[in-house]
């Protein structure tokens, strides 16, 4: 019984302390966060309707109701934009510039199968960095996944430029099957045992190559290479191979379990010799022992896993242990989320300093802008705007005033 009150009276007290949310809005059973490049929008998606929120002035843009099952939403990179899809084969473009949530175009697409057999779906939407251009890939979930099409869209007025048969569904893959060049020049597909490049906005194939192994399942784009994971050589294992993107000339390939050997904004690199790791600063070592490197810190150090812990650990650049953390923490640029998938209790913390800056009773998720400057926390009772410029120099949570 005493201890039942002493619990009791922790987590009264750990609710009082949570700051309260800026924009009051409920949650639902799947609830998904996301937030504009810039931090100045942010959307509630609860599967059948989308929030809009305008960060700046802390304020419910527009609730968009009535969808049937949202299979995608995604901001433009500057955030003025916003595409939507939902199930079956809806998309539709939004403008969010502006003190309003303004419809432009819709699209509903047609069914595509013969007969009585209908194939259904729904888009999901990936920008090119320009703003330009769409691309819409099946991405719904299940049984509802069909969709065959593939689009590259003009995003501005709405049109098909170019439409791929069987390129999407169950045997095409996903939205990670595909990534724009970042000058916006071309698109990138991998499927099964072959990678190509797509001219835009004319959509011809510019190159292809052949992977070593079959299905290929996700890109990463960066200024002048590539990466795509796919199945080792005879199907076993599983391995990234880099490429150049000029020529798809190949630049090596590592296990797809294990991170890249070097840090992408430092000198910190690692090498591993069976269960032995040593992680160095050019010719002087900062760790060495069992793990592996599980996580590169942006402008910081790296999170190192080991088999007989049950947290990783949180080291800097120059091998100090900052803190441990939990073993599912999604990473947020320099910070990392330690949150079940449908919500719960969550941890928050700074990966540069290794202080935990939140421990929340209960979020249903949270995003962090790409630059740094704000995040976003789904609570029951609405959206938690956060300053994590004053977050990280106060050691805490601090509410955007």
């Amino acid at each position: 019984m005493k201890n039942a009150c002493i619990c009791l009276l922790f987590l009264t007290a750990l609710a009082a302390a949570e700051p309260e949310p800026q924009c009051r809005i409920q949650g639902g059973y799947e609830t998904y966060l996301e937030i504009s490049d810039d931090g100045k929008r942010a959307l509630l998606n609860r599967s059948t309707s989308l929030a809009v929120f305008d960060l700046d002035r802390k304020v419910l843009l527009r609730e968009l109701r009535g969808f049937e099952r949202l299979t995608g939403a995604a901001f433009s990179p500057k955030g003025h934009w916003l595409a939507v899809g939902d199930y079956p084969r809806w998309l539709g473009m939004f403008d969010c510039g502006g003190s309003a949530v303004k419809k432009i175009w819709e699209y509903k697409a047609p069914w595509s199968g013969q007969g009585s057999i209908q194939l259904a779906g729904g888009p999901a939407p990936l920008w090119s960095p320009d703003s330009r251009f769409l691309l819409t890939v099946d991405g719904s979930h299940g049984a509802q996944m069909g969709w065959p099409e593939v689009h590259l869209m003009d995003a501005r007025r709405g049109l098909i430029l170019k439409t791929y048969q069987g390129w999407g569904g169950r045997k095409g893959g996903g939205l990670y099957n595909f990534a724009f060049t970042l000058d916006s020049k071309n698109f990138l597909r991998v499927a099964q045992d072959k990678l190509q490049m797509y001219s835009v906005p004319q959509g011809l194939k510019v190159r292809e190559a052949r992977l070593p192994g079959l299905w290929g399942n996700r890109l990463e784009v960066g200024p002048e290479h590539l990466e795509v994971s796919h199945n080792g050589a005879g199907g076993i294992g599983h391995q990234t191979s880099r490429y150049s993107i000029s020529d798809f000339k190949p630049l090596g390939a590592r296990d797809s379990h294990s991170l890249s050997a070097q840090h992408p904004e430092g000198s910190l690199r690692y090498e591993s010799k069976g269960d032995e790791l040593l992680v160095t600063v050019g010719d002087q070592s900062v760790f060495q022992g069992k793990g592996a490197v599980k996580y590169w810190v942006p402008q910081g150090g790296f999170v190192l896993t080991q088999d007989d812990q049950e947290e990783d650990q949180l080291f800097d650049a120059s091998g100090k242990k900052l803190a441990s953390l939990g073993r599912f923490c999604r990473w947020k640029g320099n910070f990392a989320v330690e949150l079940p998938g449908y919500g719960g209790p969550c941890k928050f913390y700074d990966l540069l300093t290794g202080k935990l800056l939140a421990q929340l009773s209960f979020a249903y998720d949270v995003a962090c802008s790409k630059d740094g400057r704000r995040a976003v926390f789904a609570m029951k009772k609405g959206i938690l705007i956060v300053d994590l410029v004053a977050s990280r120099r106060e050691g805490k949570l601090v509410p955007l005033p």
